[in-house]
């Protein structure tokens, strides 16, 4: 599992808890971490992925 994985949900409970107080300057602050973050994790994942051999051509001869 991805460590920033609780920080990103963390941060959607806080967008969601904002936006339903229509707190919308805070909205648009949790929402740019939010970003940063699921673009930290995706990346994150993705190196994993290539890094055990499944993408390209590493291991094949």
């Amino acid at each position: 599992m991805d460590p920033k994985q609780p920080v990103v949900l963390q941060l959607l409970e806080s967008l969601k808890d904002s936006y339903m107080s229509n707190d919308f300057k805070t909205c648009q602050q949790l929402l740019g971490q939010l970003k940063v973050g699921l673009i930290h994790s995706h990346f994150r994942s993705s190196d994993t992925f290539i890094s055990s051999g499944h993408c390209g051509s590493k291991g094949k001869s």
